[in-house]
């Protein structure tokens, strides 16, 4: 493939502008139990001396509220949440197609507010690593004999640590 295709066919593609790339850390928030789903809740924040705690708690009460009013369905039981700055992105892992990940994404703008995943993407690049640590985790459980102990090997394996 010669140069001037390369330019007619990808010149125009890619092109996209900088996005803030800064550090993040992910920390373990804890589980979100309710009777039909148990999700393992991190926190995804900037390396930065701002406290989110407080909203790191709005978004667990966010969570059990939306699990109770059945707008977040079980589905297998298990899957993990990402609190961001802005926003709070709910994974579940689907009882038919095991490996396949159901989100629900929430945005942050002093309320949390459901949004169209259409429109809102399903993870960010950060939040992929989180993403890539649960679908191991997820995996060694799916090839256990998924009973009581396998269970808790998956819910007490955390991703910690920074995103750089």
């Amino acid at each position: 493939m010669g140069k001037t295709h390369f330019g007619a066919v990808y010149g125009n593609i890619g092109n996209v502008q900088k996005p803030d790339l800064e550090r993040r850390r992910v920390s373990k928030v804890g589980l979100v139990v309710s009777p039909n789903l148990v999700l393992k809740m991190y926190a995804m924040l900037k390396v930065s001396p701002e406290d989110y705690t407080g909203r790191a708690e709005e978004a667990r009460g966010v969570l059990e509220k939306e699990i109770a009013a059945g707008n977040i369905e079980p589905l297998s039981g298990m899957g993990f949440a990402i609190f961001s700055e802005d926003a709070l992105n709910v994974a579940r892992w689907d009882k038919e197609q095991p490996l396949a990940v159901v989100n629900r994404v929430y945005g942050y703008d002093g309320n949390f507010t459901p949004l169209d995943i259409r429109k809102a993407g399903s993870f960010c690049i950060y939040e992929l690593v989180v993403v890539a640590h649960e679908r191991s985790a997820w995996e060694r459980f799916l090839k256990s004999h998924r009973g009581r102990e396998d269970k808790k090997d998956y819910l007490n394996s955390w991703f910690e640590g920074e995103i750089k």
